[in-house]
C-alpha cells in the first residue's frame, strides 16, 4: 500500500472532502494501477500474478480492495487491520482514523449504517476473498517487555495506552472477519495468526511482515 494518504482508509469516498479531496483509492489500487504496472510501457516484465497487502489502516484498505475486486489479486495480507465497520469498536476505529486528519466521516461512505458502510464491513459478505490466498495477523494488545524496551529508546511511554486500544480494536475486527470466513466456508485459502502480546506500533509490524510474505509468496511464483 502507499505510504501516504493518512486518514483516507484507502477507499472510494462518496463525497468530495475539504481535506481528502476526491479520494478514489479503491479504484486506483484495484483497477487502474494494475493496468499501468502491467502495460508494456512500464517495462516491468510481470508474470501476471498480483498481490496486495498492508498494515494498520493499510491492512484494511488492502483486504477491502481485494474483496471488492474479486479475482484481481492472487494473494492478500493484512497486519493488524480493521476490516469491519458496523460494530461499535470498528466504527470508533474508523472515526478516529478519518477525523484525526480533519476530514469528515460522513464523506467516506455516507451516514453510518448506509449501504456503503455495510458493503465495506467484510464480515457481512467475505465472498470476494474466496479466490485469493489470504493471510491475516493480529496481536492481542497486551504490553510485552520488548514493547517497553523499544519505547524507552525512542518514544514516550504515555503513547502506549492508545496503541493497546488500537491493537485490541483490530483484534476484535480480525476475529469477526475470521468467524465470517468460516461461516461462509472460506477456509482453505486462509491463514490467521494471533500473537500473544504486542501493541499497535511499527516495530511489531516489521516483525510480522516476513511471516506474511512467506505465506503469500507461493501464490505469486
Amino acid at each position: 500500500m502507499p505510504t501516504q494518504a493518512g486518514g483516507s482508509l484507502y477507499t472510494n469516498w462518496q463525497n468530495v472532502d475539504p481535506v481528502q479531496g476526491v479520494a478514489q483509492w479503491e479504484t486506483f489500487l484495484g483497477q487502474e494501477l494494475p493496468q499501468v504496472m502491467e502495460s508494456s510501457a512500464a517495462g516491468l516484465h510481470t508474470n501476471g500474478k498480483r498481490a496486495i497487502g498492508g498494515l494498520s489502516m493499510g491492512a484494511g484498505g488492502a483486504v477491502r480492495t481485494s474483496a471488492l475486486n474479486p479475482g484481481v489479486f492472487d494473494a492478500t495480507f493484512g497486519l493488524s487491520g480493521c476490516y469491519t465497520t458496523l460494530d461499535s469498536m470498528s466504527r470508533k476505529f474508523t472515526e478516529i482514523a478519518v477525523e484525526w486528519t480533519g476530514a469528515e466521516l460522513d464523506n467516506v461512505w455516507g451516514p453510518y449504517g448506509s449501504p456503503e458502510w455495510h458493503r465495506h464491513d467484510l464480515s457481512v459478505d467475505p465472498s470476494g476473498l474466496k479466490k485469493t490466498k489470504l493471510y491475516l495477523f493480529n496481536a492481542t494488545g497486551s504490553v510485552r517487555p520488548l514493547d517497553l524496551e523499544r519505547f524507552a529508546d525512542s518514544r514516550e511511554l504515555y503513547e502506549i495506552p492508545g496503541m493497546v486500544v488500537m491493537e485490541r480494536a483490530t483484534l476484535n475486527s480480525t476475529r469477526r472477519l475470521e468467524a465470517s470466513l468460516k461461516q461462509h466456508g472460506i477456509t482453505d485459502n486462509v491463514t490467521v495468526v494471533y500473537q500473544d502480546g504486542g501493541i499497535h506500533d511499527w516495530p511489531m509490524f516489521a516483525d510480522a511482515l516476513p511471516g506474511a510474505w512467506e505465506n503469500v509468496r507461493s501464490a505469486l511464483y
